[in-house]
């Protein structure tokens, strides 16, 4: 038996252990066994608990351009930008991916020489 102060959280891999059952007399049997207790190991001494949710770290931004708060608000959400709008295709499976790989390239993802699949033969960029 492992002596844990709480709160804790225990786990059990489950191909590690696996759950066995004694027959009815063994049972009765080592209901007066005495039962060891070890204390467990103080192993990890690192931070504390962290009680919040991760946020990542902060990055330093330009500051938004503009005279009045509108003008900022607008530079910093791009609500004034064009922009393709989004589009629902219903394409088979092919055309699909080949849609796909377009539109990726249309955003700057893919360049124009690069091959998105290299399994097809023929060599990127010509």
């Amino acid at each position: 038996m492992l002596e844990v102060a709480a709160p804790a959280v225990l786990s059990v891999e489950g191909g590690v252990a696996e759950l066995r059952r004694a027959p009815l007399s063994a049972t009765l049997v080592a209901g007066d066994a005495p039962v060891e207790v070890r204390p467990g190991r103080d192993h990890h001494v690192g931070d504390g608990p962290r009680l919040r949710p991760w946020r990542p770290p902060t990055r330093v931004v330009e500051a938004p351009t503009g005279e009045h708060a509108l003008d900022r608000i607008v530079s910093l959400t791009g609500a004034l930008v064009d922009r393709t709008p989004p589009r629902t295709v219903e394409l088979d499976p092919a055309a699909a991916a080949a849609a796909i790989v377009e539109q990726l390239r249309a955003w700057g993802h893919l360049g124009a020489d690069r091959d998105p699949d290299p399994g097809n033969g023929a060599a990127a960029g010509g």
